[in-house]
């Protein structure tokens, strides 16, 4: 009786066990009625196909977006200061040409952010000209200097190709007084208040837009007059352009709180300790 005694426990146990697993791995519906394994939620990039990291479709889908990237386990806030971005420059010295250079240099204030927060751009522009003083000069939202063209172009797009920004010629708040912005990360030696203007682009983001993009701009001069010396056309002697190595994330609402995450660890851990539990009760009870 012994041995049948031990067989029936044993098969008891394991097929607890088996129940246990099979329930933490049933799909259970999100808030937007769709399914998925284990109770982890689905999220969908900017342009509604892909995973919240806006990499593409298939298994990634099913990833839970990752908070850690915004709370420590402290709960406060992490990367939320000032991010450079890159900087552009060209300098000429053609005689016959008023406009012969610029300098932008680009930061963001944090790299990723929550649904709903705004993207804040500060740009950093001067111009550089040979007519009058042969010198650089802040730059605003200035289009031209002397009739000849000056822009400044600016977009943020996904990895799927959602364009949160279109790229195109992008203006911005005029900042005068350097206070006015917290001086903290790459900005804080920042030096560049005083000789260049400098302008705040605020770039609003909703659920829709969950993702990771890349950010690109571009400095122009002219287009000049074809056959100008000073270049013809769009000619790339005129721009400069970079697309920063550094991806902004917006991940989903559910991550504006510090608690966010460690929901889905806890969820995790709180289902295998009621499957745990509920074997050791068995045991006691039977042995």
């Amino acid at each position: 009786m012994a041995n049948n005694k031990g067989a029936i426990l044993g098969l008891g146990i394991l097929g607890i066990s088996a129940f246990a697993w099979m329930s933490m791995q049933q799909p259970v519906a999100t808030t937007n009625g769709e399914l998925t394994p284990g109770g982890v939620p689905s999220y969908t990039s900017g342009s509604g196909s892909g995973s919240g990291s806006g990499s593409g479709s298939g298994d990634d889908d099913w990833d839970a977006p990752d908070c850690s990237a915004i709370w420590d386990s402290n709960g406060n806030r992490v990367n939320d200061k000032w991010i450079f971005h890159g900087k552009l420059k060209i300098k000429w010295h053609r005689v016959n040409c008023s406009l012969n250079g610029f300098i932008i240099r680009v930061y963001t204030d944090k790299r990723n952010y929550v649904a709903g927060e705004p993207i804040k751009v500060l740009i950093f522009k001067k111009y550089y000209e040979t007519k009058m003083s042969n010198d650089w000069h802040k730059w605003y939202n200035g289009t031209s200097y002397d009739g000849q063209g000056l822009k400044f172009h600016m977009g943020l797009t996904s990895t799927d190709d959602y364009e949160l920004h279109k790229f195109q010629q992008t203006d911005g708040t005029k900042i005068t007084d350097s206070s006015t912005v917290t001086m903290n990360g790459d900005l804080e030696a920042d030096g560049w208040w005083e000789s260049s203007g400098a302008v705040m682009k605020t770039i609003t983001t909703s659920d829709s837009d969950v993702g990771e993009y890349y950010l690109k701009f571009r400095g122009q001069l002219g287009p000049y007059a074809w056959g100008s010396p000073c270049g013809e056309g769009d000619c790339d002697c005129n721009r400069k352009s970079i697309t920063s190595q550094k991806l902004l994330r917006v991940l989903p609402r559910d991550c504006s709180t510090s608690s966010s995450a460690e929901s889905t660890k806890k969820a995790e851990t709180n289902n295998v300790w009621r499957a745990e539990h509920f074997i050791q009760s068995y045991q006691q009870n039977w042995m």
